[in-house]
This record gives structure tokens, sequence and C-alpha cells, in this order.
């Protein structure tokens, strides 16, 4: 049925959360990403993520500009990408992505491609983040990964970081940010 859907429905561009570049995990979101806009679903494909804030060592390539090499060497035209590669973590991926890209562009009808353990949080950060402005519909990457990892916050206390804090205030969300431990070096949020 979702096939169905996507067939009809057409967005402004498919929206791509960071994943961690080991182990290759990144290919299939990338495939499906690749998949829609073959189909027409979408004309641009948007990848986000530096890399995880976590890591100790931060990687050379991030994770936006590999999954992008990955997606033109599948037949993506550069010209269709679009990159936001500052976000250490998923409040990042629709923050920066929000500032740097949805807005400059006014693009406003977005697919996510996320795993389906992280469809919460990433729904919650996406409403809390983005606010009303957006229509967005999500869709699987069918990894079966779970998405809570030692040092990866909980819903709940993803919750209590952002309470009181209006849907879409990016005066009031960027200055959680810049408290927020993976972006503290960050000089502008």
């Amino acid at each position: 049925m979702a096939n169905k859907i996507m067939k009809k429905q057409k967005y402004d561009a498919i929206l791509v959360l960071g994943v961690s570049t080991k182990k290759k995990l990144f290919k299939k979101r990338v495939d499906k990403a690749v998949e829609l806009y073959k189909k027409g679903v979408a004309a641009k494909i948007i990848f986000t993520g530096r890399c995880w804030g976590g890591l100790k060592k931060k990687p050379e390539i991030t994770e936006a500009e590999l999954m992008s090499k990955y997606a033109i060497k599948s037949g993506v035209s550069p010209s269709h990408i679009l990159i936001e590669k500052r976000s250490l973590n998923t409040a990042g991926n629709f923050y920066f992505t929000k500032k740097q890209i949805l807005e400059p562009e006014q693009i406003k009808k977005i697919l996510v491609i996320t795993q389906p353990d992280h469809f919460p949080k990433a729904k919650y950060f996406a409403g809390k983040i983005l606010g009303q402005a957006y229509a967005l519909s999500w869709i699987s990457d069918d990894t079966k990964i779970k998405s809570v990892f030692p040092g990866h916050a909980s819903l709940e206390e993803i919750k209590r970081f952002f309470c009181g804090v209006k849907d879409g205030d990016d005066k009031n969300i960027a200055e959680l940010l810049r408290r927020h431990p993976h972006y503290k070096h960050y000089r502008r949020i």
C-alpha cells in the first residue's frame, strides 16, 4: 500500500537522516532514497549528518558526503543532491537542515527516511524543530538495527531537554543546541 501512495504523491525532497558509516548501515537508507528518486517521488535528495557527536574520533568524511557519493554512483544527478554536514545527532539533522537547506530552498513537503526503531525520536525532533510549517511523511529504510546505543538519549530524556520550548522556536532550539555537549565547541549555531 505504501508504494501506491508514493506513486501518487510528490515531495519537494527526500530527507535521508544521518546514519553510521561503519558496517555500511547507510547503504540501505541511500538505496531506498535512490529508488524513490528514480520513481519520481522527489527531484531532490537531502543527506544529513557529520557523524554522531559521541564518537571519540571524528571520521574524515561526513555521513552526508559518504551517502551522497554512494547515491551519485547509483545514478542520482549531483545537481539533485543537497548536503547538511554539521549535525552530530538527530536534533542537529533537523535544525541544520532547516536553517541551511529547507528555508533557503523553500522546501516544505518532505519524505523522511530512517530506520523503524528511530521513528519515535525522529518524529518528535521533526515536530519540535520544524514546527507546523512543513508537511512530512515517513518511510522505513528496512534496516533491523536498534536505534538505542550507549550514549544516546532516550525519548523521555529528549522531551525533558526540550521541555517548555515551543515547536519551531528557532531561537530557543539554537540555545538548547549550544548547551548540548555535542555542540559546545560550535561557535555559531
